[in-house]
C-alpha cells in the first residue's frame, strides 16, 4: 500500500486513529506530485508528518530540491538512517 493511498483514502483515517497512529513517515518516487499530495493531506488531518528525503525522488535534482523546500512547511525533513523505526 502506498503512502498516498493510506493518507488520501478517507476510509483509512479512522483505522489509523484507532491504532494510535500520530506520525506518518512518507516517501515516494514523485516528490513534487504524489508525495506532496500525501503530505498535505496528512498535515490537514493533523498527523505529524516526517518526510524521508533519501527515500524520495523526482524527475531531476532541481525538482527534488524544490519539492523538499516546499514540503518543509508541512513536514519534518529527515532521512531513513536518522529514524529509529523499532522504538
Amino acid at each position: 500500500m502506498t503512502a498516498a493511498y493510506l493518507i488520501l483514502n478517507p476510509m483509512n483515517d479512522p483505522i489509523l486513529r484507532a491504532g494510535g497512529v500520530e506520525t506518518l513517515f512518507v516517501s515516494g518516487v514523485s516528490g513534487n506530485a504524489v508525495v506532496q499530495a500525501a503530505i498535505r493531506e496528512g498535515h490537514d488531518r493533523d498527523y505529524r508528518i516526517v518526510l524521508l528525503e533519501d527515500c524520495c525522488s523526482a524527475l531531476n535534482a532541481e525538482e527534488h530540491d524544490a519539492a523538499i523546500r516546499l514540503l518543509s512547511g508541512f513536514a519534518s525533513i529527515s532521512s531513513s538512517k536518522a529514524v529509529d523505526f523499532c522504538s
